[in-house]
């Protein structure tokens, strides 16, 4: 995989020029920039928490402090998808992300996924900035 730190135009948030189809099925690799949690995560459990609603797919680091779920409709299509902010009070939360960094749970404000396959399995990227649900003044993430 390409370095993170090249970028692609992609809205407000820039998607890193990765290529998904260099990762094994099931395996996945992400960043996570600010609030003091700098950190590459690449590998651990990947878990499905599926709904009757929404996909949510959870990518767990191997020590278990990253914990990622990405919440996706249904219909997925390959291509872009805009992020909406996480919204707790809804039962169909989706497209967003959540990320528990240890005991603290960030939720997205807005980002992109752009989806590469979309059938059997599915492989892409996605970029999103989040805050601390607890504690929104909190410095923000920044993932790739």
């Amino acid at each position: 995989m390409a370095p993170a730190d090249e970028q692609a135009p992609a809205g407000d948030y820039g998607l890193p020029i990765m290529s998904p189809s260099d990762a094994a099925p099931g395996n996945f690799y992400y960043e996570v920039v600010g609030a003091d949690a700098d950190r590459t995560v690449e590998q651990g459990t990947l878990q499905y928490q599926n709904t009757t609603d929404e996909y949510v797919i959870g990518l767990i680091s191997e020590d278990t402090r990253y914990s990622l779920s990405l919440i996706l409709p249904m219909n997925l299509s390959a291509g872009p998808l805009p992020l909406v902010p996480y919204n707790s009070g809804l039962f169909s939360k989706g497209p967003t992300i959540a990320i528990n960094i240890g005991f603290r749970l960030f939720v997205a404000d807005g980002g992109l996924i752009m989806f590469e396959d979309v059938g059997d399995t599915i492989s892409g990227s996605f970029a999103f900035v989040a805050h601390d649900k607890e504690d929104p003044s909190q410095q923000e993430l920044f993932l790739v």
